[in-house]
C-alpha cells in the first residue's frame, strides 16, 4: 500500500491533480451530463471555479457516513459496536482504529494522481470502500451497461463503467488490490458489489488518458472540444468565415443534417400527441387537484405555479434609466449572451 495522509478538505488538492471522479470524464462517459474534459481543463487551470454541488450531492455526502457504517455493520467484517462506535467518529471526521476516512493518496511515481476514498480499511488485506448513493431512476440499469448498477449481478460487473474506473484508479493511486462498493438506492435499498479487483490493464488506460490530459494542463492548451456548448465556451463570438468540408466529412455532415430533419417530424408527432393527452387529462380532473382511481391510485396532479415575468425591458431601460440600472446592478436583471446553431 501507497503512503497516505490525513486531510480535511479534499477540494483544493483536486485541482492539482487528477482524482478518481475525472477519470469518468477523460474517457468520455460524463458527456450526457454536460461534464467534458474542456470543461474539466477549465477547472484546472483556475479558469473556472470547481462545481459547487447540489441538493443531490449533498445528500449523498449526509448519507455517506450511514453508507459506510451499513457496510462495517456486517456480522462478518465488524459487527454492530464497532459500526456505532465508527460512526461517532466519523461525524467528529476521525478515523477510528483500522477504520480511516479523509485519507489522501498520491501515486509516487505519477504525481498528478491522487485519490480520496471514502473508506480506508488498514489491516492484514487493506480494501477501500466507495459509499454511493442514488436516486430509484439512476440506480437502475437498463440498455445501457454503462449507466446503473445490476440488480441481479452483485459482482464488479454489476457496477456502472464510470464507478468500475473510478475505482480502478484508487487501487492504482493507493497500491491496493480489491475495493468494495455500497450503494443506497432509492433512500431504501441497500447493495454490495464487489470485490473490485485491480486490473493493471484498465489503470493503464486511465493513466493513458490521465497523462494526456495533464500534458493539455501543463502546457495551457485547450483540449479539443467535445460538445456544442464546449464550443460555444471555447468560440463565444463566431467569426465571419465559412468553415468548409468535403469527402467522407460532407457525406456524414448531409447524414446528421437528413437525420435530424427526420427527427424533427417525429418529435412534431410526439408533442402533439402529448398536448392531446394532456388535454384528455385536464378534462377529466377539472377543477381538482388531483385525479384518482376508486381504489385511491393517483392519477394525476394540478397545483397552481405563480411566476413573474418582465415583459419589455428594452423599454423599462429607455423610459426608467436609472432605475434599470439599480435593478441590473443589483442582479434583479442579468444578461446572457450565446452561440446558437441551426442546421
Amino acid at each position: 500500500m501507497n503512503r497516505y495522509k490525513r486531510i480535511k478538505d479534499f477540494h483544493e488538492t483536486r485541482r492539482r491533480g487528477i482524482g478518481a471522479s475525472d477519470i469518468p470524464i477523460l474517457a468520455g462517459l460524463t458527456l450526457k451530463y454536460g461534464q467534458t474534459p474542456y470543461g474539466l481543463w477549465l477547472v484546472k487551470t483556475g479558469r473556472k471555479a470547481p462545481w459547487s454541488g447540489n441538493e443531490q450531492t449533498e445528500w449523498g455526502k449526509r448519507l455517506e457516513g450511514l453508507i459506510l457504517r451499513k457496510y462495517i455493520a456486517s456480522p462478518e467484517r465488524f459487527g454492530e459496536e464497532k459500526a456505532d462506535e465508527f460512526y461517532r467518529s466519523y461525524i467528529r471526521q476521525h478515523s477510528n482504529g483500522s477504520l480511516k476516512i479523509l485519507t489522501e493518496f498520491w501515486h509516487p511515481q505519477y504525481r498528478f494522481a491522487l485519490a480520496h476514498p471514502d473508506l480506508l480499511i488498514e489491516n492484514e488485506t487493506p480494501r477501500i470502500v466507495q459509499a454511493k448513493s442514488h436516486s430509484f431512476f439512476s440506480a437502475q440499469r437498463r440498455d445501457d451497461l454503462d449507466y446503473g448498477y445490476d440488480s441481479e449481478d452483485y459482482s464488479q460487473n454489476g457496477i456502472p463503467s464510470s464507478v468500475f474506473l473510478q475505482e480502478q484508479w484508487e487501487l492504482f493511486c493507493a497500491g491496493l488490490s480489491v475495493a468494495d462498493v455500497a450503494v443506497l438506492s432509492n433512500t431504501n435499498t441497500y447493495s454490495e458489489y464487489g470485490p473490485v479487483i485491480a486490473d493493471p490493464r484498465t489503470q493503464e488506460k486511465c493513466l493513458a488518458l490521465a497523462e494526456r490530459f495533464m500534458w493539455h494542463v501543463e502546457n495551457d492548451q485547450e483540449p479539443k472540444p467535445e460538445t456544442w456548448a464546449d464550443v460555444q465556451t471555447m468560440f463565444p463570438h463566431p467569426e465571419q468565415t465559412t468553415a468548409m468540408v468535403s469527402g467522407d466529412t460532407e457525406l456524414e455532415a448531409r447524414r446528421m443534417k437528413e437525420r435530424k430533419e427526420k427527427l424533427d417530424k417525429s418529435k412534431k408527432r410526439i408533442e402533439a400527441e402529448l398536448d392531446d393527452l394532456k388535454n384528455a387529462i385536464g378534462l377529466l380532473i377539472g377543477e381538482n387537484s388531483v385525479l384518482a382511481s376508486a381504489e385511491g391510485d393517483v392519477l394525476a396532479k394540478s397545483w397552481e405555479v405563480k411566476r413573474w415575468f418582465a415583459s419589455d425591458l428594452k423599454k423599462l431601460e429607455q423610459t426608467e434609466p436609472d432605475l434599470f440600472k439599480r435593478l441590473r446592478d443589483d442582479g434583479y436583471i442579468t444578461r446572457s449572451e450565446n452561440r446558437v446553431l441551426r442546421f
